[in-house]
Order: C-alpha cells, then structure tokens, then sequence
C-alpha cells in the first residue's frame, strides 16, 4: 500500500489498528515497513501514528517497542504521533515510554521528533502538571533526555504564537530553564537554547528581563547566542556577553 495522501494515510493506520489488536505485533509491522523504508511527509507519518489511537494499551506499547527496534527515521516519527494521541488519557504514562524511546533512538533527530510531538504538546495540554513531571528531566544523565526538555519548550512557545494571556506561563517557563542554562554538553544546551530563542520571539522583552537578572550567572555560550536570536538589536546588546 502506497500513502500518498492523508486518505490513504488514515487507511493505512486503520489496518494496522486492527492487526494490532488481532496480531502479534510483528504481523503489524510487515505492513508498516515498506512504508518506512520509503521517503514518506511526516505529515502523513503522524497521521498513520494517531490512527493507532484507540489501541489498548499495552498492544500499542509492543508495537511501539517493535518499530523502535529497527530504529527508521519514519518510525519514530509514527511513534511519537501514537503517543501523543493517547496523552489525554495517561499523560504520565505517555511520557515516561517517550522518555525511553529518547533514550533508546540515541540521536537528535529522534529527540526531537519526539519532544515536539509528546513532550511540547505535554505542555500545552497541561503545562503545570507537565512542568511538574519534567522537572527532574532537567539534571538526567541522559543528555538527549535534557535536549528534549527545551525541545518541548520550543514546541509550547511555537504554539503560543505570543498570546498576551499567556505571558505569565512564558516567565514560568523561562525560570524553568534556569537551572540548565549554564549546560556545557553541546547537543543538551542546543535544547535549551532552542526553547529560549523562541521564547525570545514571541515574548521578546519578558526574555529579555530574564536575561538580564541572569547576568550574574555563567551561561553557556551555545545558549546565550541561540537565546539572542530573535530579539531587537537594542535587547541584544543588552544582554550580550
């Protein structure tokens, strides 16, 4: 079956709705493989991946554990959108098995596919609670595991768009990423730094103000030049070092 569209996407993740619920989870993957090994929109990837939705649980989780396996760019793009569909139902839940797959995947586009998708929406769902559950996500060992807390930020900031009401969640956030900001391992403060830069863009003179009552403390570089980014020039030179 070829998906060139989102149709032939929502059929494709209809079938394997069903063999997963009928089948070991390696019969349903012998139907998405073909598929990830061609160069397939993540569009229409994440379409196949909510499809899944209404899977019992635990038949999902093997799945998922079935396609993380073979480690394919497309899957862990099917992945992510699966769990985020479900996040209504176990946020908590959802987010410790996204934590896995990070962990598992090893590599940035993975994390960040991921992060978007499950951690970011995580927060725009329910951004005290997931503040809550992320917390300790921010000293993991794992530095893809750091990455994917800014990742998540980025994604809550994009989907903020600058909402004036949201400003307050905006500072929360930003003090959020206080204790990451002086991260030296690269792949992680790019991470942070990410979420800061869009931050920057949409509340311009709220991430200013935080810089600058950040001054005192070191910063790692990588951070401070992707947190700059966007803002005015006479913010910029503000807060440059």
């Amino acid at each position: 079956m070829q998906i060139t569209n989102p149709d032939s996407a929502r059929e494709l993740g209809s079938q394997l709705a069903y063999k997963i619920i009928a089948n070991p989870a390696s019969a349903a993957y012998s139907v998405l493989s073909p598929i990830l090994a061609e160069k397939i929109p993540f569009r229409l990837l994440d379409m196949v991946g909510e499809a899944l939705v209404e899977c019992p649980a635990p038949k999902l989780e093997f799945f998922l554990n079935e396609i993380a396996a073979h480690g394919t760019l497309g899957g862990w793009t099917v992945i992510a959108s699966a769990l985020r569909s479900r996040i209504p139902q176990d946020m908590g839940k959802v987010v410790d098995l996204a934590r896995g797959f990070i962990i598992q995947a090893d590599a940035w586009y993975a994390c960040d596919c991921i992060g978007e998708r499950v951690l970011g929406q995580a927060l725009v769902n329910e951004f005290e609670t997931a503040l809550k559950i992320f917390s300790p996500w921010r000293v993991d060992p794992n530095r893809w595991v750091r990455r994917s807390v800014g990742v998540a930020g980025h994604f809550w900031a994009k989907r903020s768009r600058g909402t004036p009401e949201l400003s307050a969640k905006a500072k929360d956030l930003m003090m959020f990423y206080e204790p990451m900001l002086a991260e030296n391992q690269i792949d992680a403060a790019k991470g942070t730094g990410w979420a800061l830069k869009t931050l920057g863009r949409y509340y311009p003179h709220e991430l200013s103000e935080f810089l600058n009552r950040n001054k005192s403390r070191k910063i790692s570089s990588v951070i401070v030049r992707k947190a700059l980014k966007f803002l005015p020039e006479e913010m910029k030179e503000a807060n440059s070092r």
